[in-house]
């Protein structure tokens, strides 16, 4: 990163420096130091805007040069006497195909432990058996068997350890991989030993004979069918030439892998998905307990609490987000599982203090470490140490449970950075690194702070956050990745609630989507919002670059342009049946009411996607999530966009109290309010308002129609809210009044099952 040529010519001067600079950014930390040295220097790109942290005492000028190089991923180049740190192209793509080595290693790790087996059908008779008469062990049992479908057998991690070997350089950051065998229509990056096996095991199981018959017998099989699982269309195994894996690490205690094979014309013949608890290879560590104590004020207590802690602000978010990853356990919950959090009382949430939710509506002068882990920082540098620190973009999910334990000290929390996979920090005498395990480009944590300050500011003044400011804010970051892990938090402390869309709109369907159509100029927006096709080779270079990532990514899956799904994206107004001939799907066109009673419910379920991850938190848990970086070589020249927008009319509960707000259709709220005893699951959901604002909600579905009829989709959310007029639930137009009726369960119905005969 640092030439020998120009630390020789540094080595030669007796510049020493003393400095500190609480995570500003790197461009005015380099001008500070150019200005203390008299050596003219420069951050240029987007590492100028990294926040940056160094506390340093008389030091020689090159040392400190060469660690925030490091630190950040830059190297310094010298021309016509002046400095430059930079991250030029060719680095930068060294760096993404190398990728982050520790999450590699913990990958390597975790796809080679041993995993336990799946549920057998003899397991399964066993347990449904037990529990025929006892309706608490059959929610167990429904709770096992999703749970169950995801685990791998050792046909599915040979094929996993095979798309996973070290040495084909293909897990690309221990993220995703995609092969087609058409190199000119995606980047092929899996080796042919994988596609070699993939294609067996399709061929092993179209080859089974009556493979349809046991599928349908099989209670295991039975339920993976459902959940889209197995191989779909054993006629068409031998025109796949599209082959998807995905490696998603969830929540950094869950791998999830998902292997999807296509046809030319986007057919989804085959899909496996497994779920792997994940290995941390630090975890064999002693944790360390002791060392300097820390007295931290109040006020960063109060902040990373404010930006880290969700549950404080909706029990059930604290439900979902503490499962594993893995759907089956979700299914299970949601099936009368055992969790406590869902009969728990709802804890009282008290609105942040005025002094801390002023800081937070300033983050442009605000560096969210400064006030966390810089103070944790400024003690460490007091015992004699000279720090140089860049956060990664998950370091404040690191930081929780350090900062807030009840007795924190210097060495335990820069322990529980380091054994955080994507940190680490290097001693060196008395010099102390703490830098994301890969380079900043790949791992940052910056975000363009007038822009968030916009986001925050604009959404305060109307009390919510619609698709507009998030539009606005990701087509502000240019290449920064991973600024929505700043972004939610922000959002979510400041209005006390994960129900306002933010969560959702930044991260849960997809970050890349709005920055795709945040760069979309009047033109092509009106054409898409008239219905009009808007033709891929008319996209600006950055637009295709964007929308190239992600189809790379998987967000946007292919399927086959008959399918009836594409034919509701696409709006089309009459009915259309799949080749099952079992499934309709009915359209009205763009309609400014609800969509079509149970005749839309396919439509409602996509139009929902947004409202519903918004409403249960889900959107913040992709902050969690590992990201892919590298790009493929593009997307097709020729095919069409198109946009369909689905509108509900909605509210916003208000609860005055406690300062928390929802934004969400009336039958969904009115469950939420219900106490209703048949549904044990919404007792830690309990919300209760005072107030009500006429409101919508409405998804924005995009379909990409590529070469050879495969259709891609993607989604964003948006919200808009009356505030014209604030109601009492009786003076709500009759309709919303009728929709928020608590819903009526019909009665248990008596047990007629005559009693056993007396025992002989």
């Amino acid at each position: 990163m640092f030439t020998a040529a120009l630390a020789c010519v540094l080595a030669q001067q007796t510049q020493t420096v003393t400095l500190r600079a609480n995570f500003l950014p790197v461009e005015t930390v380099v001008r500070q130091i150019s200005s203390q040295t008299g050596q003219p220097m420069l951050a240029t790109g987007e590492l100028k805007n990294f926040p940056l942290y160094i506390n340093v005492k008389g030091v020689a000028l090159s040392d400190l040069l060469t660690r925030i190089a490091k630190t950040v991923g830059g190297e310094w180049s010298k021309r016509d006497g002046n400095l430059y740190l930079t991250l030029e192209s060719d680095l930068r793509t060294k760096q993404e195909r190398e990728g982050d080595p520790e999450i590699i290693k913990a990958l390597e790790a975790t796809i080679n432990a041993p995993v336990k087996p799946a549920m057998t059908e003899d397991e399964f008779k066993k347990a449904e058996k037990a529990s025929a008469t006892d309706e608490k062990k059959m929610m167990e049992m429904i709770g096992k068997v999703f749970s169950n479908m995801y685990n791998p057998d050792g046909a599915s991690m040979k094929l996993i350890q095979a798309i996973g070997a070290k040495d084909l350089s293909t897990i690309i950051e221990g993220r995703r991989v995609v092969l087609s065998s058409n190199p000119n229509q995606m980047q092929g990056l899996l080796n042919n030993n994988a596609v070699n096996l993939i294609m067996a095991e399709m061929r092993k199981l179209a080859s089974k004979s009556g493979a349809a018959k046991s599928d349908s017998e099989d209670p295991m099989a039975m339920f993976g069918q459902m959940f889209g699982g197995g191989l779909k269309s054993p006629e068409l195994v031998n025109k796949v030439n599209l082959i998807q894996a995905v490696f998603q690490i969830q929540k950094r205690n869950n791998l999830s892998v998902t292997i999807n094979a296509y046809t030319p014309d986007g057919a989804a013949i085959y899909t496996k998905q497994v779920s792997l608890p994940f290995v941390n290879p630090e975890a064999v560590r002693a944790q360390v307990t002791t060392g300097t104590p820390i007295t931290l004020s109040e006020g960063t207590k109060e902040y990373i609490r404010a930006l880290s802690d969700n549950s404080a602000l909706d029990p059930f978010t604290s439900m979902i987000v503490n499962f594993n990853g893995n759907l089956g356990s979700v299914m299970g919950m949601f099936m009368g599982g055992s969790s406590a959090s869902m009969q728990a009382a709802p804890p009282v949430t008290k609105p942040i203090s005025p002094a801390l939710r002023a800081k937070l509506l300033d983050p442009q002068t605000n560096e969210p470490f400064a006030m966390t882990l810089g103070e944790v920082l400024d003690a460490y540098s007091a015992t004699g140490q000279n720090v140089v620190a860049a956060p990664s973009d998950d370091i404040l999910t690191a930081l929780v449970g350090a900062i807030g334990a009840k007795s924190p000290t210097i060495e335990g929390v820069l322990d529980t950075i380091d054994r955080a996979i994507t940190q680490e920090v290097d001693k060196d005498g008395t010099w102390t690194i703490v830098r994301a395990s890969s380079p900043m480009e790949l791992r940052s944590a910056f975000c363009n702070r007038i822009a968030l300050k916009n986001l925050v500011t604009g959404a305060n003044g109307r009390g919510y956050i619609n698709l507009d400011d998030c539009l606005k804010y990701a087509a502000q970051q240019n290449l920064a990745r991973g600024s929505e892990a700043l972004a939610i938090p922000y959002t979510q402390a400041i209005f006390r609630t994960s129900d306002m869309g933010a969560a959702t709109a930044l991260t849960g369907i997809g970050f890349d989507a709005l920055k795709f159509y945040g760069t979309f100029d009047a033109n092509q927006r009106q054409a898409l919002e008239a219905g009009k096709p808007l033709a891929l080779a008319s996209l600006f270079p950055g637009q295709r670059e964007i929308l190239a990532r992600m189809v790379f990514n998987g967000m946007v899956p292919p399927m086959g342009s008959d399918n009836p799904l594409a034919g509701l994206m696409q709006g089309a107004s009459t009915s259309a049946t799949s080749s099952d001939g079992r499934t309709t799907i009915r359209t009205q066109g763009n309609d400014d009411d609800d969509l079509d009673g149970m005749a839309g419910m396919a439509g409602m379920g996509m139009a929902m996607a947004g409202p519903m991850m918004s409403m249960f938190g889900l959107g913040g848990m992709t902050t969690m999530n590992e990201r892919t970086n590298l790009l493929p070589t593009g997307i097709p020249s020729f095919g069409t966009m198109t946009l369909k927008r689905f509108n509900m009319k909605s509210l916003m509960g208000i609860n005055t109290d406690t300062g928390v707000s929802t934004i969400g259709v009336p039958e969904l709220m009115a469950m939420f309010e219900s106490d209703q005893p048949e549904m044990p699951m919404f007792g830690g959901m309990k919300r209760s308002y005072n107030q009500y604002k006429l409101a919508q909600q409405s998804t924005l579905m995009f379909n990409f129609d590529f070469a050879k009829k495969a259709t891609y989709f993607a989604s964003l959310y948006d919200v808009s809210v009356d505030n014209t007029r604030t109601y009492r639930k009786d003076e709500l137009p009759k309709k919303m009044q009728d929709r928020l009726n608590p819903p009526k369960f019909a009665p248990a119905a008596p047990d007629t099952t005559p009693p056993p005969p007396p025992a002989q």
